[in-house]
């Protein structure tokens, strides 16, 4: 069996410290839209089109991400109110 173990904390500076899931989400997004900016290109949709949606769908993943964290804990939040 492989033992494998993430690296939670990639770098700290300070107080300000860069999690290995956030980066593998942060380079995860900007490959995904370069791959589907070039598509676009060749199907000649605007690229305006492409970045405003991208950024709407960022939106809703952090907004759709925090409600649900909210929901699967929600005793937590109603006990300390």
């Amino acid at each position: 069996m492989i033992d494998f173990r993430p690296i939670p904390v990639l770098y700290q500076i300070g107080n300000f410290k860069i999690y290995s899931w956030g980066f593998m989400f942060t380079v995860a997004f900007i490959v995904a839209l370069i791959f589907i900016v070039n598509e676009a290109k060749k199907r000649k949709i605007e690229e305006k089109h492409i970045y405003h949606s991208a950024l709407l769908s960022l939106i809703g993943v952090i907004i759709g991400a925090r409600i649900f964290y909210v929901v699967e804990h929600l005793s937590h939040f109603l006990n300390n109110h």
